[in-house]
């Protein structure tokens, strides 16, 4: 089962469409330089999988995966030079590496309103993303190839600043 859930997250983080027609106003890459806690992590519509029936909220669905203190340790720092680490405790860094390995040891890169990611483990390209002195939204539209509904989802990461 914690393979099928590592499937399904690696699934979710890279089967990425390009964005569709909606215009976000570019975002000022200077703001991105810092380090980031996972506040919510939604998926719309809902999808079916081992974790229920029309989940929508996969960050309370990793919570009971890898437990509350692994999410509340885990944190995405990104640098002025476009790198990416993350920081966890010693007992979740391999629980978080399988959920967010986008954020080990990798780059980003920011063009108008999209960020790119770019790791070892895990890359993507994110559209619509916003980011203030406190809080950074991050969307992706991913394909569930596994799913019953075999519908286009949105994924939404949205970020504090820590």
């Amino acid at each position: 089962m914690k393979r099928l859930i590592l499937f399904l997250s690696l699934t979710l983080l890279w089967s990425c469409k390009k964005g569709g027609g909606d215009v976000t106003p570019a975002f000022d890459p200077a703001l991105v330089a810092s380090s980031w806690k996972l506040q919510a992590l939604t998926i719309d519509p809902g999808t079916t999988g081992v974790w229920g029936t029309n989940v929508t909220d996969l960050l309370a669905t990793y919570r009971q995966q890898i437990g509350d203190a692994c999410i509340n340790d885990f944190r995405m720092n990104l640098t002025s030079n476009g790198k990416i680490s993350r920081t966890t405790s010693e007992t979740c860094d391999s629980r978080t590496l399988e959920l967010f390995g986008f954020a080990e040891k990798g780059t980003w890169k920011a063009s108008g309103s999209n960020l790119s990611v770019l790791s070892p483990y895990e890359s993507g390209d994110y559209h619509n993303v916003t980011v203030d002195q406190t809080t950074m939204v991050w969307h992706r539209h991913i394909d569930l190839i596994d799913s019953e509904d075999k519908k286009t989802h949105e994924a939404t990461l949205t970020w504090i600043r820590q």
